[in-house]
């Protein structure tokens, strides 16, 4: 499999750079940052990314929102960070076509696992896709 480009969207970049630091340990990806929905936005329509992670609380534009507007152009695998227990966050995600969702309420080294094989298992399944197989 070729190196995994992702985009990573938080509204804190102290959580970024963690998230980064963690992933990092667990396979290689290219992974480039965005501030904010509408940030990540631009980012999504003119570069090549193969998986997009945002957060859902931010200012602006949530974590929904930001999948709303990529799905309008895009089907590229998406994972959304919500808070714990936040169900009505997660049904809207799903309505969506979100590809997968992670609650933070864990330790920061368990979500960067979880989050690597969620990632790795959107890659494969969008590849096997557009292969046609």
């Amino acid at each position: 499999m070729k190196q995994v480009t992702l985009l990573l969207v938080d509204d804190e970049p102290p959580f970024l750079d963690a998230i980064r630091d963690y992933l990092s340990e667990y396979t290689e990806f290219y992974i480039d940052c965005a501030l904010s929905g509408e940030e990540a936005l631009e980012k999504i329509k003119t570069g090549r990314y193969d998986v997009v992670v945002s957060d859902y609380n931010m200012p602006e534009m949530t974590g929904v929102e930001l999948l709303k507007g990529v799905r309008s152009f895009s089907r590229i695998p998406f994972i959304l960070f919500t808070g714990m227990g936040e169900r009505e966050i997660i049904d809207e995600a799903i309505e969506n076509n979100v590809d997968f969702y992670l609650e933070k309420g864990e330790e920061l080294h368990i979500i960067a696992f979880k989050l690597s094989q969620m990632i790795l298992a959107g890659v494969y399944r969008s590849q096997k896709e557009d292969s046609g197989v």
